[in-house]
């Protein structure tokens, strides 16, 4: 599967890798590597990502999450 990112999701994660740097050298390579293992993750598996439910919210596509290492962002959306 191929993934895309938008350019949002660039500067987010460019933020947070910064971030995560100034709270501690090093933190950032590490916030990298796990967002890289876990993309690998979602290229190999998209549909084994658990989906993400709202009650009264219903949206045109599934809405699928996977956290990054020991950092909790949203990392993968893919459609039904």
């Amino acid at each position: 599967m191929k993934l895309r990112a938008t350019s949002a999701a660039d500067v987010d994660v460019v933020d947070a890798a910064v971030w995560l740097e100034r709270q501690k050298a090093g933190l950032s390579d590490d916030f990298l590597d796990d967002l890289d293992a876990t993309l690998a993750e979602i290229r190999r598996a998209p549909l084994g990502c658990p989906t993400l439910h709202f009650p009264r919210v219903t949206f045109k596509f599934d809405l699928r999450w996977l956290a990054v290492g020991r950092f909790f962002f949203i990392s993968s959306m893919t459609r039904s």
